[in-house]
């Protein structure tokens, strides 16, 4: 009886080694090795230049548009007339390190009029596209919030992966208070696509939302009013 148990405790190992071999197995399908198919580089009406990748039909910028007035030069009209800063870095005091590892912030507005010539603010499909691309499932595809699949790819440098090199540069966004305030730095990046909303009451637009140390990417129902984010451009592949 004693070796009957011995056999049955061993076997009963044996098989949840091999559940998680298996399971490592379905993570590894989860994450294809992706490698840009060309890479190139393009400059904006400023004069910045930017790598970008090509990954499946579209080329993307592999950087944050840093285009147009910094985020923090911009000045608003007070509720007293006079014009001061848009926004409140909150604990970040080092705004143009943010500017040049970030790239800027802009609303929906200008995210749609900044577009460098012969390129374009990715659409909802864009995005879905590329994540069919990085390996998300079907069934994950349509849904709104966070999804599995795709992030650990968004992240990758060209020496890494697939180059796109998604960064966490938070985003601006009224925080508790009616001044705009820098949020979430370092813990998520937040990224227009072109796409509006049309099932929101409000005007809104779908974007996309990473986040360090988790394979998921939220698609996201954002108000187009007060809120600030970065953004990547793409177009058609040659």
């Amino acid at each position: 009886m004693a070796d009957m148990k011995t056999k049955i405790f061993f076997l009963s190992v044996l098989a949840i080694i091999a559940m998680g071999l298996s399971s490592c197995g379905d993570d590894d399908n989860d994450n294809p090795t992706v490698k840009p198919t060309n890479t190139g580089t393009m400059t904006d009406k400023d004069g910045n230049t930017y790598n970008w990748v090509q990954l499946g039909n579209l080329d993307w910028m592999a950087q944050n548009l840093k285009a147009g007035t910094p985020f923090y030069e911009q000045e608003s009209e007070s509720r007293w007339g006079d014009m001061s800063p848009t926004f409140s870095l909150g604990f970040i005091d080092d705004e143009k390190t943010l500017f040049n590892t970030f790239g800027n912030y802009f609303t929906y507005a200008e995210a749609l009029a900044n577009c460098p010539d012969g390129w374009r603010l990715p659409t909802d499909d864009d995005w879905k596209a590329l994540e069919r691309e990085f390996g998300m499932s079907g069934k994950e595809i349509d849904k709104l919030g966070w999804r599995n699949g795709a992030g650990n790819l968004m992240i990758q440098t060209a020496d890494d992966g697939s180059g796109l090199n998604l960064r966490y540069g938070g985003q601006m966004c009224t925080v508790s208070t009616s001044a705009y305030e820098h949020s979430h730095t370092y813990d998520y990046g937040y990224y227009w696509s072109a796409t509006a909303d049309t099932t929101s009451k409000e005007k809104a637009a779908i974007a996309r939302v990473i986040t360090p140390h988790q394979n998921k990417v939220e698609r996201a129902s954002v108000l187009t009013a007060g809120h600030w984010m970065n953004v990547r451009y793409v177009r058609d592949a040659k």
